[in-house]
């Protein structure tokens, strides 16, 4: 397996690293990946918004610094080669402004997804992978069948990374 290719794919703090072709795929493994550590949207609410885009700021390269620990931690327990990463994520209709956000508890929600989704690109990024989106729209059929093989966990989340990291591996 020593050089085999394969991806890692990610939906929120899921992750899912597998290989193969076809039919063939073998999940390497998977397990959470830690990005942020508090609900800055949520902290922010009701603080001037300069006091808020520091909180937000800082929860942000946190949120990288966290992601890519964890994102190498993977890469380093895997016997083969990792270069592409998918990211499963939905799309976020967000106001453009800070202060809209921050008074509407949902737009929190978004923002902190958006924000997970941003860490987790920009941590891939940093270990030197080409990331690919992957809009969670479907599951792929192997993916199904890989659960069943490798047994529980196997949730929603975990067939959308490995789906992500099948698309981003271009099966």
């Amino acid at each position: 397996m020593v050089g085999t290719a394969a991806a890692i794919g990610l939906c929120g703090s899921t992750a899912v690293a597998l290989t193969g072709a076809g039919a063939d795929l073998g999940v390497l493994d998977r397990r959470s990946i830690t990005t942020r550590d508090c609900q800055p949207y949520h902290d922010a609410q009701g603080l001037p918004v300069a006091d808020a885009e520091k909180l937000i700021a800082a929860a942000y390269d946190r949120a990288v610094a966290n992601a890519t620990d964890g994102l190498r931690d993977l890469m380093a327990s895997l016997d083969a080669r990792v270069r592409v990463a998918g990211i499963s994520f939905k799309e976020y209709r967000l106001a453009p402004s800070l202060e809209v956000r921050l008074r509407s508890h949902p737009m929190c929600h978004g923002a902190e997804g958006e924000m997970t989704r941003d860490a987790l690109w920009a941590a891939c990024e940093a270990l030197g992978l080409e990331v690919h989106a992957a809009p969670p729209d479907a599951i792929d059929a192997r993916v199904e069948q890989a659960g069943k093989l490798i047994g529980a966990p196997w949730r929603k989340e975990h067939k959308l990374a490995a789906t992500a990291a099948l698309s981003a591996l271009g099966l």
